[in-house]
């Protein structure tokens, strides 16, 4: 499987890559997500390390057997405690 979380989610993006025609799994962008894909224990592999890749990772990677992160370039997140603060209704 792969998982393609890059471009603008209004724009869903295919990465040019030789060969990804003949690749017989399943892909999905993020900005058209297919929640009938079965994660469980499948090798995933992740292209793109943004927020929502980040956001995508934590969540695939509990459930996969393997997941493979491609980045093009390092991506920084420091935890921000203020996340997960109560904030009025």
């Amino acid at each position: 499987m792969v998982i393609v979380a890059f471009c603008f989610l209004t724009r869903p993006l295919l990465p040019n890559v030789d060969g990804l025609e003949r690749f017989e799994g399943p892909m999905i962008h993020s900005g058209e997500w297919d929640d009938s894909v079965e994660l469980d224990g499948k090798r995933v592999v992740l292209v793109g390390t943004g927020a929502t890749a980040a956001q995508i990772a934590t969540n695939v990677g509990a459930r996969a057997s393997r997941l493979t992160i491609i980045q093009r370039q390092t991506n920084y997140m420091l935890p921000d405690p203020k996340v997960m603060m109560e904030v009025d209704p």
